[in-house]
């Protein structure tokens, strides 16, 4: 059985390593790992899935003076096969099982059909439509 909103919430609260984040003001920075004061002049705000910071950053790595922001999506799965793959994938970032969608969409479909990608994969690729189409979906050994 796939897991559910309740067993990430559960994932998440057991696992304090895996979900961090961090508040900078200034030289003083707030997180999972505590308070710290850093050789460093920004506001920021850093968790798993996502990071924004504006200022001078810590000048133990080099005097750099940045704005910038950055999103992270992290996904798992298990299969021998798109199919199975596709099956198995958890993620809990809001939007990224819709994106998932459109892309098992798009390479569900046959060479024929439209709005198909497989084809010019395949031609980008090096293969043969055939050979991919049964890659994607765990035929492959078939082939030879």
């Amino acid at each position: 059985a796939g897991k559910g909103p309740a067993d990430l919430a559960v994932a998440k609260a057991g696992d304090p390593e895996k979900y961090k984040w961090e508040l900078s003001f200034a030289c003083v920075s707030v997180g999972t790992k505590g308070m710290q004061v850093k050789p460093q002049m920004k506001v920021g705000l850093t968790t798993n899935n996502f990071r924004l910071d504006a200022g001078l950053d810590d000048v133990r790595d080099g005097i750099r003076l940045a704005m910038k922001g950055e999103m992270f999506v992290e996904a798992a799965c298990k299969g021998r096969s798109v199919g199975e793959l596709h099956r198995s994938i958890a993620c809990d970032t809001p939007g990224f099982r819709e994106a998932l969608n459109v892309v098992k969409k798009m390479l569900g479909q046959t060479a024929s059909t439209t709005g198909s990608c497989v084809s010019e994969a395949a031609r980008l690729l090096g293969y043969e439509r055939e050979y991919l189409e049964a890659v994607l979906q765990g035929d492959a050994a078939t082939l030879g």
